[in-house]
């Protein structure tokens, strides 16, 4: 019987992990297909889609866009996403050579600012201080645990 009690234990251990696992993988995984990419904060990441570009897919539609093309910026505060894109990103059917944007992974709510005059605008709002916004190929470079 007391075999038994251990056993159950065991398994219910290996579940948990197996479980914890799944629910990480998101963040354990370094290339998509033949591309590198750059967890984030679930379901964001960076993806290089060529030798000199980096792209972070939209999870809306509120900007009618897919994704933020040439990012050349990428920081993570108080667990919003920050990106700075330049070089061409089309926004509410714009096509803009800089933007930044907020992003808050919790609640899907992806900003954008035309001007780093509003961005530092909103984050002051959001009571956020010290960014560093590193290029993609930095930070892919830096420690998991230093991103998030």
């Amino acid at each position: 019987m007391f075999s038994g009690f251990l056993w159950l234990i065991s398994f219910g251990c290996n579940q948990s992990k197996a479980k914890l696992k799944e629910e990480d993988s998101f963040y354990l995984k370094n290339g998509l297909m033949d591309r590198l990419s750059i967890p984030l904060i679930k379901p964001y990441k960076l993806i290089k889609t060529s030798d000199t570009e980096w792209r972070l897919e939209l999870q809306t539609t509120k900007l009618f866009a897919l994704s933020i093309h040439n990012v050349q910026g990428v920081d993570i505060v108080k667990n919003k996403i920050l990106i700075y894109s330049k070089g061409g990103t089309e926004v509410n059917n714009t096509q803009y050579n800089e933007l930044w944007f907020i992003i808050d992974p919790a609640s899907l709510q992806e900003q954008v600012f035309p001007s780093v005059k509003a961005f530092k605008e909103a984050l002051n709002e959001a009571n956020i201080n010290n960014i560093n916004l590193r290029k993609p190929d930095v930070f892919y470079n830096e420690p998991h645990s230093e991103k998030r």
